[in-house]
């Protein structure tokens, strides 16, 4: 089996088939254990079977193919310090090139001088072989150094060949164990960034293992959760509790394939989360459970969306029916402001009949702003948004506010410098802050502090998800109250239209409704965070605007007349017959048609025709398609609309706009501001 030695033999060695068996037998009893120990075992005991000076076990990188990672190393027969080195032009790139052991048995220095460690060494002889994992896959390389040259014989081949093959496999073990701790590690990181845990349960055996984040998960310190289901059972709340064995003893009886079950458990800090219980049934050959595996995730978050989303869906349906409800009534109350109005200038010489006639103007007034709050909530009025300083407006405001909140309440005003703009109109502000201050007064009769702050607030993905809005800066208001405070269950109705604590001959309910409203069409949020005994907190966000700051609006013109042919389109007989006769006042000649098919019928009739008045909503032909159809034949008509939406607003091209309801000092301004304005240009008319 041996093959006579290339080199000279020194006299004192024994004969080489006895030296081998020697260093094998020798090799083998030193190397017994397993994994790293193994790894360097080998390389010491190489060192001294084989009378080498330095042996080295290297790994392959996957991600560097160029460099090797000693694992182990033996320097003169004693383990070193792990390093790593570049296989150019070295003897481990020319073995692990050709796939198979590489033998330099003296000058191995002068034959790779790139090799400058083996030169700073003195090294003269090298073998090294490389480490084959499954399907001949280079893991590394195990290798002998030696300062003198070594005798050329097939024994130390066949035995560094062998105990490269076991070093192969026990690199690959330990490759495998380093892959299955990456695993479980990333597991564990993604379990714990998702708020999730393992579970696996045989309910026959009574057994039943859980991942680290369990406890957490279920509001308990690390170690105070052993997995049962008694120790599940105890984490919850009361009242989740029968659910919960309700359905664990379905699922461990086979009588379903899933497991699926939410419920709460208590936090730390005394608050609630939800959790969801999600696992698959694995029926034993009984028919019953013989394990159910699956998973435990905190769905808080997830709830609270669902909620904002029910919220928000049910304030938009019954938005909707506040402003159809608001739209019939600015109909009656157009007819009602107009007559009034018109009955005291009549009546201007007789002040006792006066006396009769204003207190029913002002009662359709003060109706006027209920219904601009039905429209507000609704999110349908008509709006003047511009870019205000919004520290400037609260401090010109709680003057109001002072005078408001009485002696008893305390007014406190946190407004930085520097706060940033935003694009709302400002009288919508306005009634939102003092709907808030209006509140908080009635929630502190006893007296208090009422204290208004400005601050920036940048919200991320997360933060700004639950409010339903986008990520970005926004200016945050907080009105809060030293008031009685409010329970869950008021809090969580707070916002609902004609929902209110105060009593029915007290408030109507569309208070904190409006200020949604108001705040959600400007593109922002608002929430309300209150306790028992410890006041309310109202924050609403409004998006930061960073273009100028806009300039208080110019008055508009008072009503003047003039001669002009108007056509007053309007399906509602007593709005139809106040605007023609206002109208006419002025010294108009009016035209008036009950619907669009109507309107055209008469102004195919008239022979001049200088602007329509039309509503929005008619029978038949709708006010955009009378215009359309008139423009088409008088291509300078002007167009004013009227409607009780500001959703219907037309562009600013297509005509101008009045909304109801409307008195008639205010439609003789808007018919002289039409007649006054540009025609609408070719494409952009009705």
């Amino acid at each position: 089996m041996s093959q006579p030695p290339t080199g000279p033999v020194s006299p004192r060695a024994p004969p080489e088939a006895s030296r081998s068996l020697e260093a094998l037998r020798s090799l083998v009893e030193a190397t017994t254990g397993t994994g790293q120990g193994f790894l360097e075992a080998l390389v010491v005991n190489l060192t001294r079977s084989l009378g080498v000076k330095h042996a080295l076990v290297g790994e392959l990188s996957d991600e560097d193919p160029t460099r090797s990672r000693v694992l182990a190393v033996a320097w003169d027969g004693v383990l070193g310090a792990p390093f790593t080195y570049l296989l150019d032009g070295t003897p481990c790139e020319r073995a692990l090139s050709a796939g198979e052991l590489a033998y330099y048995p003296s000058g191995v220095a002068d034959l790779f001088p790139r090799d400058e460690a083996l030169a700073r060494k003195g090294i003269q002889a090298y073998m090294g072989c490389p480490l084959l994992g499954p399907g001949g896959k280079r893991l590394g390389i195990l290798v002998v150094l030696h300062d003198q040259p070594l005798e050329e014989a097939t024994e130390p081949r066949t035995i560094l060949t062998i105990f490269a093959n076991r070093a192969a496999a026990e690199l690959a073990a330990l490759r495998s164990e380093d892959r299955l701790r990456d695993r479980e590690a990333t597991l564990r990181y993604a379990l714990a960034a998702a708020r999730m845990a393992t579970f696996d349960w045989e309910p026959e055996a009574g057994r039943s293992a859980w991942s680290d984040g369990a406890a957490g998960l279920l509001g308990l310190p690390p170690g105070g959760f052993d997995g049962s289901l008694e120790a599940l059972a105890a984490a919850l709340v009361p009242e989740d509790r029968p659910a919960l064995a309700e359905c664990a003893t379905a699922a461990a009886e086979g009588l379903k394939d899933t497991l699926e079950l939410e419920y709460r458990v208590r936090t730390p800090d005394g608050g609630e989360r939800w959790l969801q219980h999600r696992g698959r049934v694995a029926l034993g050959p009984d028919g019953r459970a013989a394990r159910i595996s699956g998973v435990l995730a905190d769905v808080t978050e997830r709830r609270r969306l669902e909620a904002s989303l029910q919220h928000a869906q049910k304030l938009d349906a019954v938005g909707r029916l506040a402003g159809g409800i608001a739209h019939d009534f600015n109909n009656l109350l157009t007819v009602i402001r107009s007559y009034a109005e018109l009955a005291e200038e009549e009546l201007r010489d007789l002040p006792q009949a006066l006396e009769l006639v204003t207190p029913i103007r002002e009662a359709a007034e003060r109706a006027s702003g209920l219904t601009r709050q039905l429209l507000s909530f609704a999110r349908r009025q008509v709006l003047s948004p511009r870019v205000i300083e919004p520290a400037a407006l609260v401090r010109e405001l709680g003057k109001l506010l002072r005078r408001l909140l009485g002696e008893q309440v305390q007014l406190e005003l946190d407004l930085p410098d520097g706060a940033w703009p935003v694009r709302i109109d400002p009288g919508q502000l306005e009634q939102v802050l003092v709907n808030l201050a209006v509140n908080a007064r009635d929630a502190m009769p006893g007296g208090g502090t009422l204290r208004v702050g400005l601050a920036a607030q940048a919200l991320g993905q997360a933060e700004a998800a639950p409010r339903l809005v986008p990520p970005g800066d926004y200016l945050a208001f907080r009105v809060h109250d030293t008031g009685a405070g409010m329970d869950e269950a008021t809090v969580a109705q707070a916002f609902e239209p004609f929902f209110t604590t105060k009593g029915p001959d007290r408030g109507t309910g569309l208070g904190l409704a409006t200020c949604h409203g108001i705040v959600t069409q400007a593109g922002g949020a608002i929430w309300l965070d209150s306790q028992p005994g410890r006041g309310a907190t109202v924050t609403f966000l409004l998006p930061r605007h960073t273009g100028p700051v806009g300039q208080e609006p110019a008055r508009p013109p008072p009503a003047a007349g003039g001669a002009e042919v108007l056509l007053v389109v309007e399906d509602e007989e007593a709005v139809r017959a106040v605007a023609a006769r206002a109208l006419g006042l002025l010294g108009y000649r009016v035209l008036v048609a009950r619907d669009g098919e109507e309107a055209l019928l008469v102004a195919a009739a008239a022979g001049r025709l200088d602007l329509l008045v039309t509503d929005l909503v008619l029978p038949r032909l709708d006010g955009h398609q009378l215009a359309r159809r008139l423009l088409e034949a008088r291509p300078g008509l002007r167009v004013l609309y009227t409607s009780g939406y500001s959703d219907q607003a037309p562009s600013a091209a297509a005509g101008a706009f009045l909304q109801k309801p409307y008195t008639p000092g205010e439609l003789g301004r808007a018919v002289r501001g039409a007649l006054q304005g540009a025609a609408p240009p070719d494409g952009q008319r009705g």
